[in-house]
């Protein structure tokens, strides 16, 4: 199944994102599904918000380096 790559503003099913997602990577949507559900992604407002810095280690790249 070939398709175009989505418009900016088209929103996709989580199924038709598996589809896409399995065509670029050259496995099923079954996979893709079922390695989705291992990860056990949790909903935006359960999630935690962190800062740039406490991610990856460094200092905010859009805080004032004069601060720290």
């Amino acid at each position: 199944m070939s398709r175009k790559a989505p418009a900016e503003n088209e929103v996709l099913t989580p199924e038709e994102l598996s589809e896409v997602l399995a065509e670029a990577t050259g496995t099923t949507a079954e996979e893709i599904e079922r390695g989705a559900a291992e990860l056990e992604i949790a909903p935006p407002e359960e999630g935690t918000v962190v800062g740039y810095g406490e991610c990856v280690g460094g200092l905010d790249p859009l805080s004032d380096p004069e601060s720290t």
